[in-house]
């Protein structure tokens, strides 16, 4: 092996002609040479574990984000399915519990979000996907509560009126004039509430107060005994401005309906009073002696049947 004496050498140029061709070697040149190829060496090896460190985290990131893609659905499924829930069940409470009885079950549930995420973010984003979902859920509660809350006034308002027409109907008139005022309250109220309309409450006034009036009359033809009172009846309600025609041809048909039935009554009562008599006659034929009370009876039968 010839060792290198780093003294000019002149070859010849392979083409013929061609003009002479000098080259020098040097220490300096060939180490040079060296560190940049290991230097191009350690830049590659640099770049690649780079790259390689940052797709590894990548891929970390992808994974936790995968995961926490999981978690979160995982969540809203299950927050959604507690709410719905949560919103039926509030529509079996009484109306004025409805609303807090679903409110109590929304914070039961953001109170379990920082006890299974530890991220803030998460929490936060969770959380406010939650309000959204409560939210829209709530107006259907709100909305159930309020139609409770009108059915069970319209119940009581119902039940008022019934005892307030039952004291207007058949008590004194002293309490049926404050028993149809109480009712005209009753509905203004309601006119008040949202329940009627101007033209509701007096349509159903006046058809109140129509409605009492004739079963007022109703009740007087039923205490009728005598054919004169039924004939008062008769031509005091013929002309009645207070009913239309079908009407008063009801109360007058009652009148004869009463009275007829009155005299029916009046032929048994009859019959069974001559019965009794004859059966005293014979209790006092055997020489029996009768009770006073028995003869005082039959006695005031014979007054009242003339």
């Amino acid at each position: 092996m010839k060792v290198p004496t780093y003294q000019a050498q002149t070859g010849l140029a392979a083409d013929v002609g061609a003009r002479p061709m000098r080259v020098r070697a040097t220490a300096e040149a060939f180490g040079a040479a060296e560190a940049r190829a290991m230097g191009g060496l350690a830049q590659q090896v640099g770049d690649t574990a780079l790259e390689l460190n940052r797709r590894q985290r990548e891929a970390a990131e992808l994974e936790a984000k995968i995961q926490r893609d999981l978690q979160n659905e995982q969540f809203t499924n299950q927050y959604m399915e507690v709410v719905t829930l949560a919103s039926e069940e509030a529509a079996l409470q009484p109306p004025d519990q409805q609303e807090s009885f679903y409110d109590n079950a929304i914070q039961n549930i953001q109170k379990e979000i920082p006890q299974r995420f530890e991220d803030p973010i998460q929490q936060q984003e969770l959380s406010l996907s939650l309000e959204r979902y409560a939210i829209s859920r709530r107006v259907n509660v709100r909305a159930s509560a309020n139609k409770a809350r009108l059915e069970s006034l319209v119940g009581e308002s119902a039940k008022r009126e019934m005892t307030l027409r039952n004291e207007a109907i058949n008590g004194d008139f002293a309490t049926s004039q404050r028993a149809i005022a109480d009712l005209q309250q009753i509905y203004i109220d309601l006119e008040e509430k949202g329940l009627m309309t101007d033209e509701d409450v007096a349509k159903r006034s006046a058809q109140m107060v129509k409605d009492v009036q004739y079963e007022r009359e109703i009740n007087v033809a039923n205490r009728i005994k005598t054919t004169e009172e039924a004939e008062a009846f008769v031509n005091r309600i013929r002309n009645d401005e207070r009913f239309d025609p079908t009407e008063r041809r009801q109360l007058m048909g009652t009148v004869s309906g009463v009275l007829s039935k009155r005299n029916e009554e009046r032929k048994a009562g009859k019959a069974k009073l001559k019965d009794d008599i004859a059966s005293l006659r014979d209790v006092i034929a055997t020489g029996i002696e009768v009770p006073q009370e028995q003869l005082d009876a039959v006695n005031l039968e014979l007054k009242a049947y003339g």
